[in-house]
């Protein structure tokens, strides 16, 4: 009888045990995330003593380029053109090759329409060269 009263009661006390254990090491647990999350005196000391070197950086970093404003002072860069030669002549090249406006317009992002005014002013100023100076044209 003795022998099957501890059986029954053995899971219970090693659940009980357990249990206790458990919660024993949650509470370490607790009381170490408390104790690192409250900052040192000695870890206040430096980080005050860093933001501090870090405001003065700061100030010397901020009154050289005031410095440099003062020297040369800052001249807007102004908007590229339209379209550049370099395109200008790549649309031209591609064109003269019997590639479409679509596909040019496709191989150098920019708007179908784009390509197509760019060619109608070639081909205008070429009349307008033949016109003039019917022997420039080859």
């Amino acid at each position: 009888m003795f022998s099957q009263t501890i059986f029954s009661i053995a899971p219970l006390l090693l659940t009980a045990v357990a249990l206790t254990i458990t919660l024993w090491f949650f509470f370490q647990l607790k009381s170490e995330i408390a104790r690192l999350a409250v900052p040192q005196p000695a870890e206040r000391v430096e980080t005050n003593e860093m933001l501090h070197l870090l405001s003065v950086r700061l100030d010397q970093l901020s009154a050289s380029v005031d410095e440099q404003r003062a020297i040369a002072p800052i001249t807007p860069i102004p908007p590229p053109a339209g379209l550049n030669l370099g395109k200008r002549t790549h649309i031209l090249r591609l064109s003269r090759r019997g590639d479409a406006p679509d596909h040019i317009a496709a191989t150098l992002h920019i708007p179908r329409r784009e390509v197509e005014l760019l060619l109608k002013v070639h081909d205008l100023s070429l009349k307008t060269v033949a016109i003039t100076k019917p022997d420039a044209i080859h």
